[in-house]
């Protein structure tokens, strides 16, 4: 499995496949620009709507002014 992040703009993930996800807010938000450069969490996107879902209620509440940058599959389970 590849560990590398994959750029928005080159491929998107299957259909809901839950991944991590590497976002920033948009410029035009005065209350968070310039905080931190990008932050992490875990997110799917969704083909039919054309727009991502994330997993926490503060970022998704939010996610009109997040511009998603890359995303990373997320590692299979260990098995016992």
């Amino acid at each position: 499995m590849s560990t590398e992040w994959i750029d928005v703009y080159d491929n998107l993930p299957e259909d809901e496949q839950i991944v991590l996800v590497a976002w920033r807010f948009n410029k035009e938000d005065e209350n968070h620009k310039n905080v931190y450069p990008h932050f992490y969490g875990l997110g799917s996107y969704f083909d039919m709507t054309q727009r991502w879902c994330f997993s926490e209620e503060h970022i998704e509440d939010n996610k009109d002014n997040i511009e998603v940058l890359a995303w990373m599959p997320l590692p299979d389970f260990y098995e016992v």
